[in-house]
C-alpha cells in the first residue's frame, strides 16, 4: 500500500509540476492536496462501481417473492411477480443498449468529427481552410464567380489527307496475278 501512495505521490509531482508554471515549484501543501485527491477518487470510483455490480447481479436474478401474507394468499401475487421481473429484465437490457449506442456516437463524435475553424475577427475561412484577411478571401471568391469570356474559337479548315496518307488497300491474291 505504501509503494502505491508513494507511486500516486510521484505521479500527482509529476502532473503538478508539468501544469504549474516553471516559476513556481510545487509545495508540500500542493503535494499533500493531490495525493488527497487521487485517493477520495479511487475510492468514489470503487464505491460507485461496486453498487453498480450489486444493483446489476439483483437486476438479472431476482429473488423470490417475500410478503407477509398467509402463503395460500401469497401465491395468487406470482403472475404478478413474474410480469414484474421480465419488466425489470427488459428495462436493463434496454437500458444497456442504449448506453453502448450512447457511447459508441459520443467517441465516434469525440475521435471522427474534426471541430470547426475558427478564424481571429477579421478574418475569414479561405477554400484551402487557412485564416486569411476577409477582403482578400472576398475579392477571390469574386474572381473565382466572375464569368470567364471565351476566345473566338478560330475556324479550322478541314484537309484531304496527302496522297502519302492514304491508305492503301491490301493486295489480295487476285490483284497480285
Amino acid at each position: 500500500m505504501s509503494q502505491l501512495l508513494a507511486t500516486l505521490a510521484d505521479a500527482a509531482n509529476t502532473a503538478a509540476a508539468a501544469a504549474a508554471p516553471a516559476a513556481e515549484k510545487p509545495t508540500f501543501l500542493d503535494e499533500i492536496a493531490s495525493v488527497i485527491i487521487i485517493i477520495t477518487s479511487i475510492a468514489a470510483l470503487l464505491t460507485l462501481g461496486g453498487l453498480i455490480v450489486i444493483m446489476m447481479i439483483n437486476a438479472m436474478n431476482p429473488g423470490k417473492l417475500s410478503t407477509s401474507w398467509p402463503t395460500d394468499q401469497e401465491q395468487s401475487f406470482i403472475p404478478f411477480e413474474k410480469r414484474g421481473e421480465s419488466s425489470h429484465l427488459k428495462a436493463w437490457a434496454f437500458s444497456g443498449i442504449a448506453g453502448v449506442v450512447v457511447l459508441v456516437l459520443a467517441l465516434g463524435i469525440q475521435f471522427g468529427v474534426e471541430p470547426a475553424k475558427q478564424c481571429e475577427s477579421g478574418k475569414k475561412l479561405d477554400k484551402n481552410g487557412k485564416c486569411s484577411d476577409a477582403q482578400q478571401v472576398d475579392r477571390e471568391a469574386a474572381k473565382a464567380e466572375a464569368p470567364k469570356a471565351e476566345a473566338p474559337k478560330a475556324e479550322e479548315k478541314k484537309e484531304e489527307p496527302k496522297a502519302e496518307e492514304k491508305k492503301e488497300e491490301p493486295m489480295t491474291e487476285e490483284k497480285s496475278e
